[in-house]
């Protein structure tokens, strides 16, 4: 992967805040962070967003532990459209909600 730019990198940070990048990518958007570390706060408030999630559905993960995946998107699934603005309105619902219970 080449080098990122800062709107590249910008587009990255919900899923470098989850840990939900390549090594490759991850990274990618390390280098960036460093050649741009006004993205440092946008960073902090996907981690916390990442954070807030990771507690809200903490319950839910250990129902789904004894259930088979339905193969259904989970609110946390939705973060990056959300972050966005990718969503359905009932989509919207769902995430805000999970945000909400926080």
């Amino acid at each position: 992967m080449s080098a990122l730019g800062r709107d590249e990198a910008r587009e990255l940070l919900p899923l470098y805040a989850g840990g939900d990048l390549d090594p490759e990518a991850e990274r990618g958007v390390a280098e960036a962070l460093a050649a741009f570390p006004e993205l440092d706060a946008e960073l902090a408030q996907w981690t916390a967003l990442e954070a807030r999630l990771a507690h809200a559905f903490e319950p839910a993960e250990l129902a789904e532990a004894a259930e088979p995946d339905d193969g259904l998107l989970e609110p946390a699934d939705l973060l990056p459209l959300y972050a966005g603005g990718d969503l359905t309105p009932e989509q919207r619902a769902v995430v805000e909600a999970a945000l909400a219970t926080t």
